[in-house]
């Protein structure tokens, strides 16, 4: 039997270590794959928290132009009421 076994080694050696040598290869491509698909998950989270945050700013400053834009329409809505008064001043 031991004759049998060390023949079968000796003509196999070399598919027996390829064989081997493939799982290991499937085990760390498997690691990759999930490691991987953990980073898509990860940089969609963050994209998505990215995303939340430049809307609540563009919201913000939206909200800011909006009364900036207000005050300034005011402001030159008075512009012939001053250039009146100006003229009436200057007679």
């Amino acid at each position: 039997m031991g004759k049998l076994m060390e023949q079968f080694l000796k003509d196999w050696w070399s598919v027996i270590v390829a064989v081997i040598a493939f799982a290991v290869w499937l085990v760390r491509l498997e690691y990759r794959a999930n490691q991987n698909t953990r980073d898509v998950a990860n940089l969609e989270r963050r994209l998505a928290e990215q995303r939340r945050e430049d809307n609540e700013l563009r919201a913000r400053d939206w909200a800011g132009m909006t009364k900036q834009l207000a005050a300034l329409s005011e402001k030159v809505d008075r512009i012939p009421e001053h250039i009146i008064a100006l003229l009436r001043s200057t007679k």
